[in-house]
């Protein structure tokens, strides 16, 4: 995995970040995409980790976002983008990767997640990943979409597989 990212780094986002983070969220969210606002006001939430993978030349370009909320020993994988230009890349993976040891280190449990039954790439990347198809929610999207829910169990190490 190191190879694929060479040049790239994961960071807590800041204020900075959020014009690009926004701009990535229009081009792979385009039924209903989050504002500018909401992920400012993911900044501030204490349980929530919002990291952004940058490039390691000027650490100003994002090609990718992911935000997590751990509350009772339950971790939720809120939502995760990655710019069109940097998917194939690994780096959907290696921030659901990361999501795994940052929240076994918060005292997770279990970590869960909603995604576009249609959206058959993240599906299989979850697979791929140990995560299970728990149920359905039906028209769970604003746009009438259905939605999988799919869990993971966290051990201490970060999943168990």
């Amino acid at each position: 995995m190191k190879n694929l990212l060479q040049g790239w780094s994961l960071r807590v986002a800041d204020e900075d970040d959020l014009e690009q983070v926004a701009a990535i969220e229009k081009k792979t969210q385009p039924f209903a995409p989050w504002s500018e606002s909401s992920f400012y006001n993911e900044l501030e939430i204490p349980y929530g980790t919002f990291w952004v993978l940058t490039d390691d030349e000027t650490d100003a370009q994002v090609a990718g976002f992911i935000i997590l909320h751990v509350i009772d020993g339950h971790a939720h994988l809120v939502t995760l983008s990655v710019a069109p230009e940097h998917r194939r890349k690994g780096f959907a993976e290696y921030l659901v990767r990361q999501a795994h040891r940052e929240v076994s280190r918060q005292g997770a449990q279990v970590m869960s997640l909603e995604v576009r039954t249609r959206n058959e790439a993240a599906v299989k990347l979850y697979e791929k990943l140990g995560y299970t198809i728990r149920r359905i929610m039906p028209k769970y999207y604003s746009n009438g979409d259905d939605a999988y829910v799919m869990e993971i169990a966290i051990e201490e190490d970060g999943v168990r597989f």
